[in-house]
């Protein structure tokens, strides 16, 4: 079943209803149920048309697409929010870019985006920052899902910059590194859980050849105290190529998941590690 495929089943009303009683064990409103598959229902036509719009006015609808998909979701999630009472803004705004973009446009990758009140927030609050990956498990190749929860909240004028989104997104790591010549903070990984009250193996190996130093894999990627990383280069499960490889030894799956680095998958289910 593709994407939309399965999102569709939020534009019926009955299993709307269904879904979130069985969520928050409580009646959903004919009024709410209709917010929630109005939005999923507009969201799948902004991303239709954005299929077979023209470059320049692709982005556009794709936000617009991601805006609304997003607003249906935080209805889902939080039972006391309706349509009226979400934040009308994005919650995202540009910090100085005239002035940034006037040296140039290879200045694109620094400009500067501020956290403020919005449906960002709104999302990241609602879905408790969550990021869902899978990892594998012992008998290799099984897979087991991985679930962790970043910062719900974001401090009063927090910022980032395009490039710090960029280089922590898997899909484009490849890329990043071809583009600005510099390892992103996102790295090819592999976890192997053996089970939760022994221990769980960590790999990192290089990306387009380059493979991090110790200082990075330890300022970056290490979470608690680890006192070895070795370098490798055969490996049980993963073709061979020099890497860094270390152990955490635990005695439950969420001391596991609190000594893991953030983990993230790319299109293609591959695992990789992402900086803070």
């Amino acid at each position: 079943m593709n994407l939309w495929a399965a999102l569709s089943l939020f534009e019926s009303r009955d299993i709307v209803e269904r879904k979130f009683h069985d969520r928050h064990k409580l009646s959903l409103g004919a009024e709410k149920a209709r917010e929630i598959v109005s939005s999923i229902a507009q969201a799948r036509e902004f991303f239709r048309s954005a299929r077979d719009a023209a470059d320049h006015v692709r982005p556009l609808l794709l936000y617009y697409g991601v805006l609304t998909l997003s607003r249906g979701l935080i209805l889902f999630l939080r039972p006391s929010y309706r349509e009226a009472s979400l934040k009308q803004s994005h919650g995202l705004s540009g910090v100085d870019w005239g002035q940034q973009l006037a040296a140039g446009v290879l200045n694109l990758p620094l400009v500067r985006v501020r956290f403020e009140g919005g449906t960002f927030s709104e999302l990241a609050e609602a879905t408790q920052n969550r990021e869902r990956s899978s990892i594998w498990t012992a008998p290799y190749p099984n897979r087991g899902v991985l679930t962790q929860s970043g910062s719900s909240g974001y401090p009063p004028g927090f910022e980032l910059t395009a490039k710090d989104v960029l280089g922590r997104l898997p899909d484009v790591a490849a890329l990043y590194e071809e583009v600005f010549s510099d390892l992103p903070a996102c790295v090819p990984a592999f976890v192997f859980h053996l089970s939760s009250t022994t221990q769980t193996d960590l790999d990192v190996f290089p990306l387009n050849g380059r493979l991090i130093a110790e200082s990075v894999l330890r300022e970056l990627y290490a979470r608690g105290d680890v006192s070895e990383f070795r370098q490798a280069t055969k490996h049980n499960f993963h073709p061979e190529e020099p890497h860094w490889s270390w152990r955490i030894k635990h005695t439950s799956f969420e001391e596991m998941v609190a000594a893991l680095p953030a983990v993230a998958g790319d299109a293609s289910g591959e695992q990789y590690f992402l900086g803070p």
